[in-house]
């Protein structure tokens, strides 16, 4: 991963950030600070023109945008920890319900360690561009922030 790709993944955090400090304000009714806001970052990658779970340059995606939004203030949760507690399978290409499903079922169980007020989705594409001396990859990340206590959209963020 080059080190563009790193910077953009620092900004796509800090954008989330943004808005997820924006659903806190919004939802609540007032502002209360990002400390102790817990947040869950996800990678969606059911499309098969998407980078898989699996792939070293996602798991570098997801490290890069929790410890983005660790630095903005927020609590991340990871989600792999959580699936090892509940004894679930984390599998490549999972469509967006079974994300939303399983963001609501950490939220109804008995573990308020497990619960988030907010999830993060995030998918990253590539593309390939023949040039004459070399290959050109572009790449793009693109994603959506929901509340997850009132099921409300909050955002969208996409970077080149």
């Amino acid at each position: 991963m080059s080190l563009s790709l790193n910077r953009s993944i620092t900004i796509c955090a800090a954008l989330t950030a943004l808005f997820v400090v924006s659903a806190c304000q919004t939802t609540t009714g007032k502002y209360t600070g990002r400390h102790n806001v817990q947040v869950l970052v996800m990678g969606e990658d059911e499309d098969p023109s998407t980078v898989p779970r699996s792939s070293e340059m996602f798991k570098r995606a997801i490290t890069e945008m929790n410890s983005g939004m660790i630095k903005q203030g927020f609590r991340v949760i990871d989600e792999e920890s959580v699936a090892v507690d509940l004894g679930w399978r984390v599998q490549d290409r999972r469509p967006k319900h079974e994300l939303i499903q399983a963001v609501k079922l950490m939220n109804t169980g008995g573990s308020a360690n497990h619960h988030v007020r907010a999830y993060i989705f995030f998918s990253i594409h590539n593309q390939t561009q023949p040039m004459e001396f070399a290959t050109k990859i572009i790449t793009r990340i693109n994603g959506e922030i929901y509340d997850a206590i009132t099921n409300e959209f909050i955002g969208a963020h996409e970077l080149p």
